[in-house]
């Protein structure tokens, strides 16, 4: 069986169309080709997660059996896991004598190759048969819809979210149904964003809340139809720029090539010359009113990969009507901005700071961040003056701005001067960022932009040395893992298939300390504690087939190797600290921290479950008022479940100002996960033994 036919033979079953006779062929494939097991068990895993999510009345079932068969596939031979497949089988009553003989015509057919063949390929028959039983239990009446594939925030530009729907024409009206997600839908996203375009769709249709939505079987936009491949991501893979690249230039009086991101945008006309206005819309001020969100408006240059250039504008901030004290009528340019256009540089200005009668505000005129990790206030915080700086400005009136990014190093030019306003050594997104190119504002802000240039063709790095990337490694699914190199110390970044080598949703500080206690002792010393940016000495990485690792001596007598192994399903990580001295140690203690962000993100516990001995629960499941309180109550904040450590008395206590709260129950395993917001991808960390006593979120 061939790479295309065992992904059409997939997505046939995970939609649940999948006929007996292609059933027998994709377990005979995965006789053949053993390396496909792994992979048919990790999507069956994140179609039940996707499933509970979208369908709540199987959803705890759903979420439960996934993962317990996962673990015991794990960590029990083939005759156990094959024993908990039987018992799967036999749970739920077979309606008809003909599901049950297409399970024993597959069970028959597979019952004897060796390994976890027999496991995956029953696997198929539990997805095919639980399918056919929800499509048989629907008295729904099929529907046809002739209509136009647009995207929810590209085409009709009525949500942030790019979701697909239908826009069907009947006379003088116009209806639009939203589609329900499925896997065979989202890979035509890139079809709805570069809409609209001829498509049918079969499937059921209902009213909810006054919305039209539409469950849809099937999708045909014929070929002819089909717009010019594009890319809907923010990124392209490194060197897909033409070595001939040259200046794109924008003049924004229209709407062409760009897509609004929370942002309400007009043509406009500003002290004589023509532009686009733009405001933060209120749909999403009302939208995050209560949040306490940090929320910035965007509006992204379609078709536009950013790594090194230079960008230049001229924009222009003054305070909307209404505007808070807290408004200083920001504005500026977001570069390396990534799909979930929540991951970006940016430098922007503070009109009204630049004539303040406070030296203070003069001094915060121009700003530079990096989101999500690397807000204004954290950077103030943290190196007060560094990211900031002086320059003169006027509210409301044109500013010309040049920004100037190379490698790991940017420079903001304001005015058309020779010399910097801001000069960046570390851009957080390190030397081989990637990503598109936005105007920036946020809330309060009436912001005016005109003549957009961005230039790739030439860009050497201000001291002329180029930095050196970092090596990576790749399975057979198309996962990443790959050096972070914008921190000296240790750091991974493992890339889901799909997203670009740039892409910051998973980062794992490796180690993110390193503790030690002598025997006889009972006060623990720190040996290593990791710090961000550009600190310290980078250790020399070596790569070993899948695996990446460096060998570093810490203070005192101890030397360590560590090591990360890309496997098919996930990453192991493994240390080795070797004792060079004649002391003996009781606990040496490496941790590995794993950073979620993007699609990944979970501030408030909502997606984060981990496993007692009755089944999975969210970690936060005892502290509902978490999903109501305002965050500056809720964080700063930790989480903790115990494993072998005494369950505290407590639920909650304060340790060093922050408050810990402890879940009344052990977990049967040291096992924690988090699913995206999407539903289609959850990350786990799991061990197989442990001295650590507990899971904890921060």
């Amino acid at each position: 069986m061939n790479p295309p036919r065992y992904q059409e033979l997939l997505g046939r079953l995970l939609e649940g169309g999948l006929s007996g006779a292609e059933a027998k062929e994709l377990a005979a494939g995965l006789r053949a080709r053993p390396e496909l097991q792994r992979d048919l068990r990790s999507h069956l895993v994140l179609w039940e997660l996707w499933s509970q999510e979208h369908t709540p009345e199987r959803s705890s079932e759903a979420f439960l059996n996934a993962w317990k068969t996962r673990l015991r596939v794990e960590g029990e031979n083939t005759e156990a896991f094959a024993e908990a497949m039987r018992t799967r089988i036999g749970a739920p009553p077979l309606q008809t004598g003909a599901i049950e003989s297409f399970v024993r015509f597959v069970l028959g057919a597979i019952r004897r190759p060796k390994g976890i063949t027999w496991a995956a390929s029953v696997l198929i028959v539990i997805s095919a048969a639980v399918f056919w039983l929800t499509g048989t239990r629907s008295a729904q009446a099929v529907t046809v819809l002739k209509g136009e594939a647009v995207c929810t925030a590209c085409v009709l530009h009525e949500s942030q979210e790019h979701a697909p729907a239908l826009r069907v024409v009947a006379g003088a009206s116009t209806n639009i149904y939203y589609l329900d997600r499925s896997p065979a839908i989202a890979a035509l996203q890139n079809y709805f964003c570069g809409g609209p375009t001829a498509a049918t769709a079969e499937g059921k249709a209902r009213m909810d809340e006054g919305r039209r939505l539409f469950q849809a079987a099937t999708i045909t936009i014929p070929e002819s139809n089909r717009p010019k491949e594009k890319s809907t991501n923010a990124i392209k893979k490194p060197g897909a720029a033409s070595a001939q690249a040259q200046a794109k230039r924008y003049a924004l009086e229209s709407v062409k090539g760009l897509r609004f991101h929370d942002v309400t945008a007009e043509p406009s006309v500003l002290q004589g010359k023509k532009g686009r206005r733009a405001t933060v819309s209120e749909e999403t001020l009302r939208r995050v009113e209560r949040t306490q969100k940090y929320v910035q408006g965007l509006v992204w240059i379609e078709d536009l990969d950013f790594s090194n250039g230079v960008i230049e504008a001229e924009i222009a901030g003054a305070l909307a009507p209404g505007a808070g004290v807290e408004a200083r009528g920001f504005v500026g340019i977001a570069f390396r901005v990534q799909e979930d256009l929540e991951t970006y540089d940016a430098f922007y200005l503070r009109p009204t700071n630049g004539r303040a009668d406070d030296q203070e505000r003069r001094n915060h005129s121009a700003q530079y961040i990096s989101l999500p990790e690397w807000p204004w206030s954290r950077l103030r915080k943290e190196t007060p003056s560094k990211y900031e700086a002086y320059v003169d400005l006027v509210p409301g009136a044109w500013t010309k701005i040049k920004i100037d990014v190379r490698g790991e190093q940017a420079r903001l030019y304001v005015h058309g001067n020779e010399q910097p306003t801001l000069i960046v050594k570390d851009v957080k997104s390190g030397a081989n960022g990637h990503g598109g190119v936005a105007l920036w504002l946020e809330p309060g802000t009436v912001a005016h932009f005109r003549n957009l240039t961005v230039d790739t063709s030439t860009a050497p790095a201000f001291d002329q040395v180029t930095p050196t990337p970092a090596g990576n490694v790749r399975n057979s699914v198309g996962m990443q893992l790959k050096v972070a190199e914008e921190n000296t110390q240790p750091t991974l970044r493992i890339v889901l298939p799909g997203q670009p080598t740039s892409d910051r949703a998973i980062e794992v500080i490796f180690p993110e300390h390193v503790t030690v206690r002598k025997r006889g002792n009972t006060d623990a010393k720190q040996l290593y504690l990791f710090r961000p940016g550009q600190s310290g000495e980078r250790p020399p990485w070596r790569r070993s087939e899948r695996s990446l690792e460096y060998e570093k001596d810490l203070p005192g007598p101890f030397h360590m190797l560590a090591r990360a192994t890309l496997e098919e399903d996930g990453v192991r990580f493994h240390f080795r600290l070797r004792n060079q001295s004649d002391m003996t140690y009781d606990l040496v203690w490496a941790i590995v921290d794993p950073r979620l962000t993007s699609v990944f993100h979970d501030v408030r516990l909502e997606r984060t479950y981990v496993h007692h001995i009755d089944g999975f629960d969210l970690l936060a499941s005892e502290t509902p008022s978490r999903l109501t309180m305002p965050l500056n109550q809720w964080l700063p904040a930790r989480y903790l479940v115990s494993f072998t450590w005494p369950i505290p008395s407590q639920p909650v206590e304060r340790r060093d100002g922050i408050p810990h709260y402890n879940k009344s129950r052990a977990v049967d395993a040291p096992f924690i996960a988090t699913l995206s917001r999407d539903g289609h991808w959850v990350v786990a960390s799991f061990t197989s033994s442990t001295g650590n006593g507990g899971a904890t979120r921060s």
